[in-house]
């Protein structure tokens, strides 16, 4: 099952986090789906804009602290760059 769903429709990209039985924590894996989805449709002229949510029951219920327990700094930075990306586009 993909981490990350993409839709565009009349210009508007969906990025759906997808791991609901987590509640769309984020993880390294998720984070790089982002940045890839997040490179492509920033670089699409069609996009005018990007919409993120996430599969029910929830949005996203932050970083998955079963990953940080093991993570060491570049990790914990890539999962923090994740939430960046989402906020600055």
């Amino acid at each position: 099952m993909p981490l990350l769903l993409t839709a565009i429709t009349d210009g508007v990209a969906t990025l759906t986090l997808n791991n609901p039985d987590e509640r769309n924590t984020l993880t390294a894996a998720m984070v790089t789906e982002i940045t890839a989805a997040m490179d492509a449709l920033e670089a699409d002229p069609a996009v005018g804009a990007i919409v993120v949510t996430g599969a029910p029951p929830a949005f996203c219920a932050g970083a998955n602290l079963g990953n940080l327990a093991e993570a060491d700094g570049t990790s914990l930075g890539t999962i923090y760059e994740g939430f960046l990306r989402i906020a600055r586009s």
